[in-house]
This record gives structure tokens, C-alpha cells and sequence, in this order.
């Protein structure tokens, strides 16, 4: 069976299970955002983040509403507005097969190979390794793009740092590019991902200990 057809198979598993699983999928996708397998510099971001958002949307509903429908409607904005930057939304609507574009190796390498050269030039950055079905050997016509990017000790990294993957995370958003980003706070915290999966180091600064 070949890689395509591997993941036509699973495709059909997801299918099979219908509208309300896929339902649960982006619900699910929709409230956690992928907070679960952020760092802590990461994780801390994105809840300041979201908080400055909310403040916005509430202030600018309570001219309308009571606080309390204001709360609300900020929190439903909010939350989704950083879906899209969060939450990996094209990668999200490839699995659940909502979405027909397709990507691709040539396409993968492409974006992985551009988004390398842009960050090589960051100070915040030590690293940055790609994962998943294209350091596997199994990239599909569906295939998403896992990268890992190591931050440089500092906060003043830290902060940049998250910002900049931010920014990469808009720039797929509006490029229907699947990009499933994060930022790890140093080298050690890669040793969480597959011990089955050897990276694709897209660049690694000489002084980063890397035994993986």
C-alpha cells in the first residue's frame, strides 16, 4: 500500500464517522488551540495575547451591550480570531477533509526551505527542524508541515521569538498553506516528540547540544 493510499484509507475512517465526530474534532481544535503541546514562553504569550484581544472586544461591545453579553461575545470573537492564529486552522480542515486543496512534497520542501531562510536570519532562533510525514519519508497529497523552532535563552528572545511564529502562523493562515508551528523554550523540550522520528534540521546554530 503506498503513502497515498494509507492516507485515503484513514480519510475514509474519519468519514465513516461522521458529521458529529468531525464536529467534535473542530470544536475540540477550537478551544484548546493547540495549548497543550505549547512551551511555557509559548503558552504565556498566548494567553496575554488573547487577554489584550478580549479587553479590546469587550470594551468595544459594552458601548452596545451589558458587561456581561459584552464578556461573552468578546470571549466567542476572541477565541476565534486566535483560532487563526493558534489553532493551525488549514491543517485542521485537511484532516477533517473540509477543505479539497491539496500540498504536496514539492510544495512542503518549498515552504519549509523559504520559512528556513527568513528565520536563519533571526537572533532569537537556534533552531529549526521539521517533523512528521516529510522527515518520515511519507509526504501525500494532504501532507501538513511540522516545524519546531528551538528559542534562544532570554526573555527578550522568548518574546520575539513568539511573535515572529506568530506572524509565520498568519502568513499560512491567508496562504491556505497547512502550517503546524510551535517554539520550545530550549533543546531539551524536542525530546517530547516521536523517539520513531528523526527530524529534518532546516538549520541548527554550531553551539545547540543536538544528539537526537
Amino acid at each position: 500500500m503506498t503513502i497515498e493510499e494509507m492516507y485515503q484509507e484513514a480519510a475514509s475512517r474519519i468519514r465513516q464517522k461522521g458529521k458529529f465526530f468531525v464536529a467534535k474534532m473542530i470544536i475540540g481544535n477550537w478551544f484548546l488551540q493547540g495549548f497543550l503541546y505549547k512551551d511555557r514562553s509559548e503558552k504565556i504569550f498566548s494567553i496575554v495575547l488573547e487577554v489584550i484581544i478580549f479587553i479590546f472586544f469587550v470594551i468595544l461591545f459594552s458601548q452596545l451591550f451589558e458587561l456581561i453579553f459584552s464578556a461573552i461575545i468578546g470571549f466567542v470573537i476572541t477565541h476565534t480570531v486566535t483560532w487563526t492564529l493558534n489553532g493551525h486552522f488549514w491543517a485542521l480542515m485537511l484532516e477533517t477533509e473540509l477543505s479539497r486543496f491539496t500540498t504536496g512534497e514539492v510544495r512542503l520542501l518549498n515552504y519549509a526551505k523559504g520559512m528556513s531562510a527568513r528565520l536563519q536570519e533571526r537572533k532569537c532562533f537556534a533552531a529549526m527542524l521539521a517533523y512528521g510525514s516529510i522527515s518520515r519519508g511519507e509526504v501525500h497529497s494532504r501532507s501538513d508541515l511540522d516545524i519546531r523552532l528551538v528559542c534562544e535563552q532570554g526573555i527578550s528572545n522568548r518574546i520575539v521569538g513568539c511573535t515572529i511564529s506568530t506572524i509565520e502562523r498568519i502568513k499560512a493562515f491567508f496562504m491556505h498553506f497547512p502550517l503546524d508551528i510551535h517554539m520550545v523554550d530550549s533543546v531539551e523540550k524536542l525530546k517530547v516528540m516521536r523517539i520513531d522520528e528523526k527530524p529534518l534540521i532546516l538549520f541548527m546554530k554550531p553551539e545547540v547540544r543536538w544528539n537526537g
